[in-house]
């Protein structure tokens, strides 16, 4: 458990007297360990004062820069997934990338209340390597991650088995919420082109996608799609080059439809509609993003556009089932909404009568 700038526990170093966060060490004691430790053992330790752990504790004090800890959001498509920032990293080095090497300290911690603190210890802290956004470790940390910069320290949660659960840290679904520290130690940045980085991350975000990792796929397309819409809008004049690009425009296209299934199985439908004008504005024949476009203005309740999206798309593929169905669906319910109109006119228009009678 993590409470402002201390994390318990972990390694085993003590926290230095005279801190300056001494008070928020003082709070973390009698809210989280003092229930564990008897006071007569507490106060026969060496150094012992208000707000300081017995010797044999490990809990270890974070120290804050002047800025302090910050919370951001670390996934677009889950406004509720937050990092706090306990140490800001090197101002000047760039988010990592999802491809690139690093090497981070990582802890894991239970966050359930009704456990010891050695009981709710679940991982680390421990050393670990591995390529930012491949999937090795589970979606939380991997989110994590990428938004991080070197030297940075965060701790995120999610009480998301699909988010937190991690087998090779032995980190299991059975838990009712997680929290990770993360430490980013090292990183070595990407050794290839932007061109081949793109191929190697769409072909990535398809299998965790595939995997049923949503929230990371959709990180990886989106993030795909900001680096190709600066690709597109750079001033190229050597003729291979230009290829290239116009093959990146294609796949941007593709990228951003992928993002738009993202945000489908997500039932973010707002977030599909904006996706899929983006895709049709490039590609106005695209069938699935008029049935994509049309589904979620069917979630949300726009039926003369999600008519108008699906009777489009079973004209361009007469063979898409799907699309028909849904075009069934939106039809009976515009007939049910007429009906309970009509109901409504008719009820108003007797009530007025007995009013006046």
């Amino acid at each position: 458990m993590w409470h402002g700038c201390v994390e318990a526990p972990s390694c085993s170093s003590e926290v230095a007297c005279g801190s300056t966060s001494q008070g928020v060490v003082q709070s973390l004691f009698e809210d989280e360990l003092e229930r564990y430790i008897p006071v007569e053992v507490r106060r026969s330790r060496p150094n012992a004062a208000i707000g300081q752990p017995p010797a044999d504790q490990m809990v270890r004090q974070v120290v804050h820069k002047e800025t302090g800890p910050g919370v951001m959001e670390i996934c677009p498509s889950d406004p509720s997934l937050l990092k706090q920032i306990l140490v800001k990293g090197d101002p000047d080095a760039p988010l990592i990338q999802h491809g690139a090497t690093l090497r981070a300290r990582i802890t894991a911690a239970s966050s359930n209340q009704f456990k010891s603190l050695e009981q709710r210890l679940l991982h680390g802290p421990k050393e670990h390597t591995w390529q930012a956004g491949s999937g090795v470790r589970c979606q939380l940390i991997e989110l994590m991650v990428t938004s991080m910069r070197l030297g940075e320290t965060s701790v995120g949660r999610s009480s998301d088995a699909a988010l937190f659960t991690d087998e090779g840290l032995s980190v299991a679904a059975e838990h009712q919420e997680v929290e990770f520290s993360i430490s980013i130690l090292e990183v070595h940045p990407l050794g290839r082109s932007v061109l081949r980085w793109a191929e190697e991350q769409k072909a990535l975000a398809a299998q965790v996608l595939k995997e049923g990792q949503l929230h990371l796929a959709l990180c990886k397309y989106l993030m795909l799609c900001r680096e190709l819409d600066t690709l597109e809008g750079a001033d190229l004049s050597d003729r291979s080059t230009k290829c290239s690009l116009m093959k990146t425009c294609r796949r941007n296209v593709r990228v951003r439809l992928n993002a738009a299934v993202c945000f489908s199985r997500l039932s973010r439908w707002q977030q599909v509609c904006e996706s899929c004008a983006q895709v049709l504005s490039e590609d106005a024949g695209s069938v699935k993003a008029l049935y994509l476009r049309g589904q979620a203005y069917l979630q949300l309740r726009e039926l003369s556009a999600a008519e108008q999206d699906l009777q489009r798309a079973t004209m361009l593929d007469p063979q898409n089932s799907a699309a028909r169905q849904k075009l069934e669906s939106c039809r009976k319910m515009q007939m049910k909404a007429a009906e309970r109109a009509a109901f409504r006119r008719r009820q108003g228009g007797r009530d007025a009568s007995e009013k006046w009678a």
